[in-house]
């Protein structure tokens, strides 16, 4: 059957050219499909239960350049030299949403991955920041592939910056479009990053693309996989604090939603775009490296392996996923994703320590204190409790059950510092009530950057000396840069002349990133001191000059 249309798209399909108020330079039309925007394009069956394969010739004026998904199988130029054609062809089954067609003028540069074609397109006028943008690209494919054990499935990997794109990526297949967002300038330093954004839409070409949800009720199964191996990535990259940084972060933004009562899958929802949460992205990541995290990487990757050559080029749900981790751990996984998938919330632990020196036992109570009901249960999950000694440590799991229980554990010393969750492995809000020395030991502990960083929040709640020296120490001479970041934005919360001080004295911090806090912490206090130190950071640091179009 052959369709003859034509269409005046609202939706689906965007110009960008003079006549909209853009440069000429930059002329551009790009799509976007997810979730139901196609439709205003071609006919299509527009729901992402149905996969198929898929082709696109565009015509544009000889000097453009038309972009599509799969193989380009044939370029040509009209007889009278004035028009380009571009045939490509997706032979490989995708769903409807994945269709991607940009064209216009775009500078670009090409890489390779192995056999795997690589390009960057941008607009001519930002070609200088191509480098920056899509530095970690090649490496970030070479990582998923030896972490996933399946090779990129798809002929080739492009990235293409779309002008007012209105998302920060889309990973249509072979073909990613990009906010123009994410370019910088060498300026910038480490403040800004296309690495995430960069490892986000490639893992996108496994975990939706390869394998893609059977209904946005389970869109989890897409944006949780791109979101934490987007975190696995940093910590190929950044090493181990940084990725638990990533995950704290996520975790609070998951947990500060107190009174949410919508599970991760669900089917009640107005519109697809409603799905497009915290629970299907951060929410949906912290599932699975629960699951890692509890199962051990071994087991954990032998079943994503499984479950991703199972099903390739079709459409799943979450039980396909469930299936596999049963089968290969060989345990039954329904209260695991019954409690963290099929019903809402999360556990809110409050924990309360003492040691009773005289028979060596330190006791451990915990009370879950959430809001529950018949959407939102208490909770059965592990937490990992850390002792610190001198030179060592030693770890128990508390296996909370109940809504409030009490744990002890004979020790051969008291210890120096005690942790909750020091591995970052439990998606909860804990209160963790420790003595100060505790909370002292915690703020210098140098084997545990997440505890220091901990510590300094509980410590920047007050305004006193020793919390002061303290804060402007960690300033100072911590290790890890949040740590760092952490302690100037607090220092800034009390405006007193020794806190400025502290931060004046800091301001050559080689770490842009913290420097931005410390600038940021001063711009606080309505002092000459303040103004004459801020005016001197203006004389002397990077100006950015290009940063982006319409800046």
């Amino acid at each position: 059957m052959t369709i003859e249309y034509s269409a005046t798209p609202e939706d689906g399909l965007f110009f960008r050219t003079p006549k909209n108020g853009y440069a000429a330079g930059d002329m551009q039309l790009w799509t976007q499909g997810e979730p139901v925007s196609h439709r205003h394009w071609f006919p299509s069956h527009d729901f992402p239960n149905e996969k198929m394969e898929t082709e696109i010739v565009c015509h544009v004026p000889a000097d453009m350049v038309a972009l599509s998904n799969g193989k380009l199988v044939k370029e040509w130029l009209s007889d009278d030299g004035l028009r380009r054609s571009f045939h490509w062809v997706q032979d490989k089954p995708h769903v409807n949403y994945l269709v991607s067609l940009v064209a216009g003028y775009f500078a670009h540069k090409e890489d390779q991955y192995g056999d795997i074609p690589l390009a960057f397109y941008v607009p001519p006028s930002e070609a200088a920041q191509i480098d920056n943008s899509f530095q970690d690209t090649r490496d970030i494919m070479g990582f998923f592939e030896e972490e996933i054990g399946v090779a990129y499935p798809w002929d080739k990997y492009f990235n293409v910056c779309a002008i007012d794109y209105m998302f920060g990526g889309m990973e249509n297949t072979s073909i990613t479009t990009l906010t123009e967002r994410t370019l910088f300038p060498d300026e910038f330093e480490n403040l800004r990053s296309t690495r995430g954004l960069d490892a986000h839409e490639l893992a996108h070409q496994w975990f939706g693309d390869l394998v893609t949800c059977k209904d946005w009720s389970h869109l989890w199964l897409n944006e949780g996989f791109a979101t934490y191996y987007s975190l696995l990535y940093d910590r190929h990259k950044m090493g181990e604090d940084f990725f638990r940084l990533g995950l704290l972060r996520n975790a609070r933004n998951i947990t500060s939603q107190a009174d949410d009562e919508t599970p991760i899958v669900h089917s009640a929802y107005n519109s697809p775009m409603d799905q497009f949460s915290f629970r299907a992205y951060p929410k949906g990541g912290w599932v699975l490296h629960m699951l890692r995290s509890q199962l051990g990487t071994d087991l954990y990757r032998a079943a994503v392996k499984n479950y991703l050559e199972a099903y390739q080029y079709e459409n799943v749900v979450t039980e396909n996923l469930a299936t596999h981790f049963e089968k290969v751990s060989g345990l039954n996984l329904d209260r695991f994703f019954s409690q963290w998938v099929y019903l809402a919330g999360t556990p809110e632990l409050k924990v309360d320590y003492s040691w009773d020196a005289e028979h060596k036992v330190a006791k451990i109570k915990v009370a879950q204190i959430q809001k529950t009901s018949e959407k939102r249960p208490f909770f059965q999950v592990p937490l990992r409790v850390r002792f610190y000694f001198e030179e060592s440590h030693e770890d128990r799991i508390l296996n909370i059950k109940e809504s409030e229980e009490t744990y002890i554990y004979g020790l051969d010393a008291e210890p120096m510092g005690v942790r909750m969750d020091p591995d970052v492995e439990l998606l909860a809000r804990i209160s963790f009530n420790q003595p100060g020395r505790l909370l002292e030991f915690q703020a210098r502990n140098e084997r545990d950057a997440i505890g220091r960083l901990l510590a300094v929040e509980e410590l920047g709640k007050k305004d006193e000396d020793k919390s002061r020296g303290l804060l402007a120490e960690r300033l100072k001479h911590d290790s890890f840069f949040a740590v760092r970041q952490e302690a100037a934005s607090l220092l800034g919360q009390f405006k007193n002349p020794e806190n400025l001080d502290i931060l004046i004295g800091a301001l050559d911090e080689s770490d842009a990133r913290v420097r931005e806090k410390i600038v940021q912490a001063i711009s606080g206090f309505f002092m000459d001191d303040a103004y004459a130190a801020l005016k001197r950071v203006c004389d002397r640091e990077k100006k950015p000059t290009d940063c982006g179009s319409g800046d």
